[in-house]
């Protein structure tokens, strides 16, 4: 690998792959997957992770199908994404269609 003047990038750190690094664990987008498959009223989903104040924070978005209810939909999705993937969720928030 080279960068731009022909400069060498002698190591990579982190992580090459899709998944990311919260709070010491790695997420994996199968995981994920695997959560909102057992909620046939998630349409689309999408994990937001940022950092702030030396703390990792993970949202994770969510879009219902139109015949989906929206009742306790967010915890629904909090708790099975959690307990597949030992990674606390911070907050869900159901958003609009079409805005994932």
């Amino acid at each position: 690998m080279s960068a731009q003047g022909g400069e060498r990038i002698s190591r990579l750190f982190g992580s090459a792959g899709k998944a990311v690094r919260i709070r010491g664990m790695l997420l994996h987008p199968g995981q994920i997957q695997a959560a909102l498959s057992r909620l046939p009223e998630v349409a689309r989903a999408q994990a937001v992770i940022t950092r702030a104040g030396g703390q990792d924070h993970l949202l994770m978005r969510i879009e219902l199908r139109p015949e989906g209810g929206r009742a306790h939909i967010e915890h629904g999705v909090i708790n099975t994404l959690q307990a597949m993937s030992h990674v606390r969720v911070d907050a869900g928030d159901v958003v609009s269609e079409f805005t994932i």
